[in-house]
């Protein structure tokens, strides 16, 4: 069978990428992500599409292998050091100290690493490039059609899924995934995304039994959720303290000030990256979790919960006319006055840490801009 039109020019489309992108095999065995995703793209240039997959499924595995090695080794670090005797310790409010503790923590970074990964860790240093294609699912669209020429057509649609899942207006990925879901070898019930989101799938089944009014599970599903979503957040934060893609600049203060901006932005980016769900970016994901929560308390006549999901909740949309009645609703109930409405610790600290970084990456954009499109995806900052 042969694929649709749309998917002959993705074929094409793919090609070229492969040709003019910016990858190339690095030294040493292939064991980095990098490599390995090099390697995979080579394949199925020479139509080895078998190795192809193979190499990619490698690729991914590595990379998320990486990233959690990362994960541990920085908080790890970020401990230890943060429990160091500062050499510095004189309590004299200069920059020295803060540059100690970030030396410190570098230390201990690099000697973390090393032990993991040994003679790899160039090659995995040498991985960078490959990071933005694996925050776009790029090895899923190279995987999609490797898988078809293979004859795994439901693993075809499951990768083109996945990409859909980030990229939900890829034409070319969209046209692909109508093709497979016409195919019989295809159980559209049974198409999943590769990479499983936890908090986006509680989040779901918290959705169904609040549809289906099976409130304690709302409430189970909801929380866990929560628990969830700020857990993945954390870890985001985390892995964009990683490599950036400077330009030559010997200039002290704006190198640390242009790959703080970087980080920033890729932190802040985090919130958007994990509230889509099926696809679909919700803008009010995070406080949503409240709304189900304080309506599913109410019904198990758990006031105090309620009113602090309500309260949570109007920390993000202070001027919601439909949370702002539900208040008023609750503060007809016996024993609920105002001080019942007190935000969760946590959410409270979520919110003021969000409005101070949005506020600083304004003022970055206000008064900063980008000499050239090669800067600007270098992240680097101009004068305004």
């Amino acid at each position: 069978m042969e694929v649709s039109r749309v998917a002959r020019c993705a074929v094409l489309a793919l090609t070229v990428l492969a040709l003019t992108g910016r990858g190339v095999a690095v030294g040493g065995g292939p064991h980095a992500y990098g490599e390995l995703f090099q390697l995979g793209k080579d394949a199925y240039l020479e139509e080895d599409y078998q190795s192809c997959v193979n190499l990619l499924l490698e690729a991914l595995q590595s990379q998320r292998a990486y990233e959690q090695l990362l994960l541990d080794c920085r908080d790890r670090c970020r401990e230890e050091a943060g429990r160091e005797t500062l050499m510095l310790d004189d309590q004299q409010p200069d920059e020295l100290r803060v540059f100690e503790r970030l030396i410190r923590q570098t230390r201990c970074l690099v000697q973390c690493q090393r032990q993991r990964l040994g003679n790899h860790l160039q090659e995995f240093y040498d991985s960078a490039w490959a990071d933005e294609e694996f925050r776009t699912r790029k090895p899923y669209e190279y995987l999609q059609l490797c898988y078809y020429k293979t004859g795994e057509v439901q693993k075809a649609a499951d990768a083109v899924f996945t990409v859909l899942q980030h990229s939900p207006n890829s034409e070319i990925m969209r046209e692909n995934f109508k093709y497979y879901t016409t195919m019989d070898e295809v159980d559209n019930a049974n198409i999943v995304s590769m990479e499983r989101q936890e908090h986006t799938e509680l989040y779901l089944r918290g959705n169904d039994a609040y549809e289906s009014g099976r409130f304690e599970q709302v409430v189970r599903f909801m929380e866990d959720a929560l628990d969830s979503y700020l857990e993945a957040e954390q870890r985001c934060r985390t892995l964009c303290e990683r490599h950036f893609p400077q330009g030559f600049n010997p200039d002290f203060v704006a190198n640390v000030a242009n790959h703080f901006a970087y980080v920033l932005r890729c932190k802040i980016r985090c919130q958007d990256q994990l509230s889509k769900v099926n696809g679909n970016q919700l803008t009010d994901y995070l406080e949503s979790h409240f709304h189900y929560l304080q309506f599913a308390y109410f019904k198990q006549n758990r006031l105090p919960e309620a009113c602090s999901s309500v309260a949570s909740y109007l920390l993000f949309r202070p001027e919601d006319e439909d949370m702002l009645g539900n208040k008023r609703l609750y503060l007809k109930e016996d024993g609920v006055d105002e001080s019942s409405f007190v935000p969760r610790p946590d959410i409270v600290e979520f919110a003021k840490r969000r409005e101070r970084e949005k506020k600083l990456d304004r003022y970055i954009l206000d008064n900063f801009r980008f000499s050239d499109d090669a800067s600007k995806k270098k992240g680097e900052l101009g004068e305004s």
